[in-house]
């Protein structure tokens, strides 16, 4: 039997990273990075930029899929509005 995690704020079950693409772990990688290093979150011109992302679309669909599955949400009416849903020792290295 296999537990499943629940997101606190809508819960709904949290994906796991066999759900992403190597782009999407290499943003949430930079998030994280960036926040612990920081104290806040990353504008989205700071990770297009940190990690050569060269459209600002892509980096949009990116970040809503990874909203979709589940892995981060955005802080409503915030600048830096982004916030991991679900951190893991994978996030780290």
């Amino acid at each position: 039997m296999e537990l499943v995690k629940i997101c606190p704020t809508c819960q709904q079950p949290l994906n796991s990273i066999k759900d992403l693409k190597k782009i999407e772990i290499k943003i949430l990688k930079f998030i994280n990075h960036f926040q612990k290093t920081h104290q806040f979150s990353p504008s989205y011109l700071e990770i297009q930029h940190g990690l050569g992302i060269k459209s600002s679309s892509n980096l949009q669909r990116y970040l809503k899929d990874l909203k979709r599955k589940k892995f981060i949400d955005f802080i409503p009416a915030s600048a830096r509005d982004i916030k991991i849903l679900k951190i893991e020792g994978w996030l780290n290295e």
